[in-house]
């Protein structure tokens, strides 16, 4: 150590604690005469704030407010009920955000990315939905065969013509995730042409659009 370091060290006040000195480009220091307020954190037992909370008197709610765990529902838990949509006069994006919402589970609070939390929807008046601007022509949906050469189109207007409740369909399917619980919610999305459907025995609820 160089003589001027031993210099300083006969001026400082004697030391009172057993811990080892610090040496860095500071000099040598008793770490509780550098750092007083946290020695004495570190000597007292530390006491989080949700030991405080889960003593004697501390209410439930207070102590729940503490917790980190994410809250995820179990498939005993989940609550899923009906709902019913016109689709006569409304746009073809409205009613298919709308039913994508509902069948995701979206409007809950309980909603979990993973899990089926959403509900049964049920369209009536598929035929009825409107298209904005030249939708009617202009929109083509494209599938294929699988065969060499099977590529196949038609326009909205076909679809409607042919199968009116595949419009809503498609628009559906493409705002649900495209895996496995895409496929089974697809399952819950019921479309039917004209006003009535076969689901009365589970007394939907209006979902107004």
């Amino acid at each position: 150590m160089p003589d001027r370091c031993r210099a300083g060290l006969d001026i400082l006040p004697e030391r009172t604690s057993s811990r080892p000195l610090r040496t860095g480009r500071m000099g040598s220091m008793p770490a509780d005469n550098r750092y007083p307020r946290r020695s004495a954190e570190i000597d007292q037992p530390r006491q989080t704030r949700y030991h405080e909370l889960s003593g004697a008197g501390a209410s439930t709610a207070s102590v729940a407010a503490m917790s980190t765990k994410t809250y995820v529902p179990k498939a005993s838990q989940l609550s899923h009920d009906w709902y019913v949509m016109d689709a006569e006069g409304k746009t073809l994006g409205r009613v298919a955000t709308a039913a994508a919402t509902l069948l995701r589970g979206k409007h809950k609070p309980d909603f979990t990315p993973f899990l089926k939390t959403g509900d049964f929807v049920v369209v009536v008046n598929a035929e009825k939905v409107c298209l904005t601007g030249k939708k009617e022509t202009d929109k083509v949906y494209y599938r294929h065969t699988g065969h060499p050469g099977g590529l196949r189109k038609e326009t909205a207007r076909e679809v409607r013509e042919k199968h009116p409740e595949r419009l809503v369909q498609r628009a559906v399917a493409g705002m649900l995730p495209k895996n496995k619980l895409g496929r089974q919610l697809k399952t819950r999305l019921k479309v039917y042409v004209g006003p009535d459907h076969p689901h009365q025995a589970q007394q939907p609820k209006v979902w107004a659009v």
